[in-house]
């Protein structure tokens, strides 16, 4: 597999941090509205927060990983790159 030139590294993972963020937004909102989140009290609001801190959490181990690659490769490992097959 033919990786880009290291200079553009950075600005790759900016692009990948940035879709983590986006998917992690989407994984909320498919599992909890907007009304969901704001009318939920007692024991299913606790719930909900913590289901929602896991997501974050999750998110933001993988967006951590990213920022911590110093090579393609190390960031295809994290994130593997759509082959030109598919």
């Amino acid at each position: 597999m033919a990786y880009p030139a290291i200079e553009h590294l950075a600005h790759i993972q900016q692009d990948i941090v940035d879709g983590i963020k986006a998917e992690t937004k989407n994984a909320i909102l498919s599992q909890y509205s907007w009304s969901d989140q704001m009318n939920a009290t007692g024991d299913a609001k606790t719930a909900m927060q913590a289901d929602i801190a896991d997501l974050v959490t999750a998110g933001a181990t993988k967006q951590a990983a990213v920022l911590a690659a110093t090579t393609f490769e190390e960031l295809n490992e994290v994130v593997p790159m759509a082959s030109e097959e598919e």
